[in-house]
């Protein structure tokens, strides 16, 4: 059996990438008295995790957010460590 050539293995998009370093910094930002989110195992489109959100007394309410996440190569973190994206849709 001979060795395959480098460029003979599949290579991972670097849209991929992208988006794993989109989820990491993602879940930085979320407060650790939040319930960790549970991330769809395919996020093409639609709803990409769900999450429980608690008080400030880290009470669970069954307060839930739902999202989609959109990464990009660069991203503008503020000073107080929010994340800003301008958001195009339609009505």
């Amino acid at each position: 059996m001979k060795n395959p050539k480098k460029d003979e293995f599949p290579k991972r998009p670097s849209q991929h990438i992208i988006e794993t370093e989109g989820v990491k910094t993602f879940e930085h930002f979320i407060p650790s008295e939040w319930d960790p989110p549970e991330w769809k195992k395919h996020r093409e489109y639609g709803i990409d995790f769900e999450f429980e959100i608690s008080g400030s007394e880290q009470d669970m309410w069954g307060d839930i957010i739902k999202g989609q996440l959109r990464s990009h190569l660069s991203v503008k973190v503020h000073k107080d460590e929010y994340i800003s994206e301008r958001i195009k849709y339609k009505h």
